[in-house]
């Protein structure tokens, strides 16, 4: 486990930046600081350029600019530095994994898929690995019928609801059998999806190592995409993918129901500018229309959070204990989902049900940069917040869509 924290190793930093402002080690552990803790990718910038222009053979300092530069929409710095990083370092595979995503971002699907698959297999500065167990051998294509494909899940619950959508693909070549390897909060929710579909009885949900010594092939979820030769123009048409078990609640007539997620995963260092605190949301909240609002959440509201849903009425049906496939239940009842950027809003796009994702200014590959639609969920539209940790831009926003939705219904 990487044990560098950001806000304790700062103080130490900016004392040696004092004493040596040219120090090279010292600006790269600057830049290094601000990219893992992601709330100031100018001062990153500035901090990387001062390397790169001191020492231009340095490719640390490329990629921690090139970095800063994606998070600032600087779209030609960002793939000319990522591409230097790799001249001169050739097997720096964190350096091709940030540029196949920097590429993605910026809408050079086929090349920026290409290099993706050259993502690391062994952990890298990011934790992000392609799963690609030794002596497995991956799928390129072969025939699949009466053989065993396991597809390993990677990344976090967000990224296995993303590329789920290409699974069912591969039942159509008959395997004998098709093993989902994901998280587990995921098993149930995909292996209905899969079972629902035809061919879907060769399917089960289990660990690679429960799969059996009959495996004849493994493919993670990344690369599904890229080997069925998928483009980006076809994603919308892969949605809805996932749908939940049971039917939607009765409700009272003209009764709208929102269900809204504020924060996301608390242990990731990104956490703090992609969430927003709950108090932030009690303008919508209030706002004067016949809404009932339901916390998607899973149970691990806090104390002062508690004491909000209680006086605005927010309904909590999440448990800490609740699968995905029970969680679809919820949102499938649902007119519309407000969400930060988690794996909330990847569920409801997936169920093509309306959402709303209100996006940190970095933004990550799969949202583009500075889009209002998404071709990943058609369903989805985008508020983009303009400067990192300001959200009451976004929010006055939302606001403003929701009561001229309600206004013009009622014309």
């Amino acid at each position: 486990m990487d044990a560098f924290r950001p806000d304790e190793a700062e103080p130490f930093l900016r004392a040696a930046l004092a004493a040596a402002p040219a120090d090279k080690d010292v600006l790269l552990a600057m830049a290094d600081l601000h990219q893992r803790r992601g709330t100031a990718p100018a001062a990153q910038l500035d901090y990387a350029f001062r390397v790169v222009r001191s020492h231009p053979d340095c490719a640390q300092a490329h990629k921690l600019f090139a970095l800063a530069a994606r998070a600032l929409g600087l779209e030609p710095l960002a793939i000319g530095h990522l591409r230097r990083c790799i001249e001169l370092a050739p097997v720096d595979g964190n350096a091709r994994f940030h540029l196949g995503l920097t590429l993605l971002q910026f809408g050079h699907w086929e090349e920026g898929r290409a290099i993706y698959e050259q993502r690391p297999t062994q952990p890298s500065a990011n934790g992000y690995v392609k799963p690609a167990p030794p002596g497995r051998l991956e799928w390129r294509g072969e025939d699949l019928h009466g053989r065993t494909l396991v597809l390993l899940g990677e990344d976090g619950h967000g990224d296995q609801i993303q590329n789920f959508r290409f699974a069912r693909h591969f039942l159509a070549a008959r395997p004998k059998r098709m093993v989902i390897d994901v998280r587990p909060p995921l098993r149930r929710l995909f292996l209905h999806a899969l079972q629902s579909s035809p061919g879907g009885e060769a399917c089960l949900a289990a660990t690679l190592d429960a799969a059996g010594t009959d495996v004849d092939y493994v493919l993670a979820f990344g690369s599904m995409s890229g080997w069925l030769g998928k483009r980006e123009s076809e994603l919308a048409a892969e949605t809805p993918y996932l749908r939940p078990v049971a039917a939607p609640p009765a409700r009272l007539p003209d009764e709208v129901r929102i269900g809204i997620a504020w924060r996301g995963n608390q242990r990731l260092d990104t956490d703090r500018v992609r969430s927003i605190p709950f108090f932030s949301w009690t303008a919508l909240l209030a706002l004067p229309l016949p809404v009932r609002w339901v916390s998607l959440q899973h149970d691990d509201h806090r104390p002062e959070e508690l004491i909000l849903i209680r006086q605005y009425n927010v309904e909590t049906p999440l448990r800490g204990g609740d699968d995905f496939l029970d969680t679809a239940d919820v949102v499938a009842g649902l007119d519309l989902v407000i969400s930060v950027d988690t794996a909330m809003a990847h569920l409801a796009g997936a169920l093509g049900r309306p959402i709303w994702l209100l996006n940190r200014a970095t933004s990550e590959w799969r949202w583009g940069w500075k889009a209002d639609r998404s071709p990943l969920y058609p369903t989805m539209a985008l508020f983009n917040q303009e400067t990192l940790l300001e959200w009451a831009p976004v929010m006055a926003a939302v606001q403003s869509r929701l009561t001229d939705s309600f206004a013009a219904q009622s014309r």
